[in-house]
């Protein structure tokens, strides 16, 4: 038998044993509002504290990659940039066929399609598309004004009053008024036509620039007058006269019907063909006269040239980039 206080010890240690068991096997049911247990315990000092990120903050952007498709050193104007983004450049030209400059049967060809088809290639590497708009003479400078249209490639003649219309390119062909005679006639310039017939439109412009060169030349010119230019062409074409004298673009027409008759002697009036744009736009422009020169510098134009032409152009390229609007 133990003693007292060994026994009371003893059941003392079975209770605690008790306890102590019951304690572990039973989980308390938590509270739903109660807080849950968080650990207060500092962090250890040398223990970085990263900052809590503000969901208001702007976050900084990224670097933006330049886009790769614009074509470098090709156009600086805020109006080149806009075509690049439409994909499309609209070209004002004629309605109606004007050969070789422009013929309109399915589509459009011609030189002076070609000659704007090789500027949008060089400014903007073949990803802007060419819409062909035809303009009457009535609507060309309005549908530029208007914004119809960005650029006017119609043989159209830059003159001194049209400045007040439009900005123009440095020329891209100078037309003006020729003589038109036949092949085997024996006539290739102006004093050739000492004592020969020409057949002339009465109280005409063409008939003062003959008269003027003649008194120039020292030619004496037998004029056989008209009243009407269908009048005069045809009288030459009738035998009634050694040379009619018009446009040299409409000259170019019937040269084209019959390879008999050629276009000969200079100009006796040069008409400077130019790129017409909207007032305002000076560095548009300044890159349609870079594009211009660019495919002048490398062959490109006389290449054109050659395949609508069938002479070689009768000025220098230096003299058509040179050449001042008419002073009318």
């Amino acid at each position: 038998m133990l003693p007292r206080k060994a026994g009371f010890l003893a059941l003392t240690l079975i209770c605690f044993f008790l306890v102590a068991c019951s304690t572990t096997a039973v989980s308390p049911t938590a509270q739903p509002d109660a807080p849950q247990p968080t650990n207060t315990a500092p962090p250890p000092a040398t223990q970085a504290i990263e900052p809590t990120p503000n969901p208001t903050d702007t976050p900084v952007p990224e670097p933006t990659t330049p886009p790769t498709n614009v074509p470098a050193n090709k156009f600086n104007s805020e109006l080149a940039r806009q075509i690049m983004e439409r994909g499309v450049i609209r070209i004002g030209t004629r309605p109606n066929s004007l050969p070789p400059f422009v013929i309109v049967e399915g589509g459009y060809s011609g030189f002076e399609v070609e000659l704007a088809e090789a500027m949008v290639e060089w400014m903007f590497d073949d990803q802007v598309a060419i819409e062909w708009v035809g303009l009457s003479s009535g609507e060309r400078f309005s549908a530029l004004e208007q914004d119809q249209v960005d650029l006017l490639v119609r043989t159209v003649v830059h003159t001194i009053s049209r400045n007040q219309v439009a900005l123009w390119s440095d020329p891209y062909f100078i037309g003006g008024v020729r003589m038109l005679v036949r092949e085997d006639g024996g006539i290739t310039a102006f004093e050739d036509l000492d004592g020969k017939l020409v057949s002339v439109i009465e109280s005409s412009a063409v008939q003062e620039l003959v008269r003027a060169q003649a008194a120039t030349s020292g030619v004496e010119v037998v004029e056989v007058p008209f009243e009407t230019g269908g009048e005069a062409l045809a009288a030459f074409l009738e035998g009634q006269a050694d040379a009619y004298f018009d446009d040299w673009i409409l000259l170019l027409i019937k040269t084209a019907e019959d390879p008999s008759l050629q276009v000969a002697g200079d100009f006796l009036q040069r008409q400077p063909f130019a790129v017409g744009v909207r007032p305002g736009e000076h560095e548009f422009r300044n890159d349609i006269n870079q594009a211009l020169r660019a495919i002048l510098e490398d062959g490109t134009y006389d290449t054109i040239y050659g395949s609508w032409f069938d002479e070689p152009h009768p000025w220098t390229l230096e003299e058509m980039l040179d050449e001042p609007p008419m002073d009318v």
